[in-house]
């Protein structure tokens, strides 16, 4: 266990001041923490805990889209990221360096399909005590978010270990404060070693996706032939040397420890 302090003093504030408009299903949520931390590989308790503590956020998150011109374009044309994103051929046909080839590189080297997080979500909402309401475009502005997720562990450099999907999450929360996203990283951080430069670098994680600008609304099918770095600059995400100069944190739970194992080199 970790002392509340330094998790006080750098875990972002939003988390606790977000508004409750919508019915929360804290209990669900807990159990599914428990089962993660039994098992971290078990991505459907994750949408357990995300459709749980959803709230109204997905709603907002759909009228930040709808309000954009460039999400209002999305909608109106609705193009399939999972199309590029699950077309080996295609991603091995872009350059070396682009975004596209390495999300290629990261999700095979992790033996990953695009598929395996929709199947999990889909999973997760069997279990939603609410039938769903979502309009088509809100669906649409949703199964978008979870098709981009491994794309942004490339954008942020975070590796697919516990403390790269734990950084990564607090990315995430930075880009649109889900609430049951927040809870996920707070209870990993907190699992984390006890040392400030642990909640700094999670603290970093959060305000790089702050900075960042609106994913989810971003055109990413247009992007994935263009180099790395240079879509980072783009999307105002700064490179991960320059975020966390000592080295990307790594470690998995069940080995390492979340935090623990051997600093990754930042690219």
């Amino acid at each position: 266990m970790t002392s509340a302090e330094p998790t006080a003093a750098l875990v972002p504030v939003e988390l606790a001041a977000e508004e409750d408009h919508s019915k929360r299903e804290w209990l669900r949520a807990i159990k599914a923490i428990y089962r993660l931390a039994r098992n971290t590989e078990d991505t459907t308790q994750v949408f357990e805990i995300l459709h749980a503590l959803s709230g109204d956020n997905m709603q907002k998150t759909y009228e930040r889209v709808a309000a954009m011109p460039e999400g209002q374009k999305l909608l109106r044309q609705r193009p399939s990221l999972n199309r590029y994103l699950d077309d080996p051929r295609y991603l091995a046909s872009l350059p070396e360096g682009s975004l596209g080839r390495e999300y290629l590189e990261f999700m095979t080297a992790g033996e990953l399909t695009p598929d395996g997080l929709i199947g999990a979500q889909d999973v997760a909402r069997e279990h939603d005590s609410e039938p769903p309401s979502a309009t088509p475009d809100r669906f649409y502005v949703e199964r978008r978010l979870v098709e981009q997720h491994d794309l942004w562990h490339v954008l942020s450099g975070y590796g697919m270990d516990d403390t790269g999907e734990l950084a990564n999450l607090w990315f995430s929360y930075g880009q649109f404060s889900q609430l049951g996203m927040g809870f996920i990283a707070l209870m990993g951080t907190v699992d984390g070693p006890v040392e400030l430069e642990w909640y700094r670098f999670m603290r970093e994680a959060y305000r790089r996706g702050k900075a960042a600008k609106f994913l989810v609304a971003t055109p990413m099918e247009e992007l994935l032939p263009l180099p790395l770095d240079d879509v980072r600059r783009m999307l105002d995400i700064s490179p991960p040397s320059e975020a966390h100069p000592g080295g990307v944190l790594t470690g998995d739970r069940k080995t390492d420890g979340i935090g623990r194992g051997p600093r990754r080199l930042a690219a």
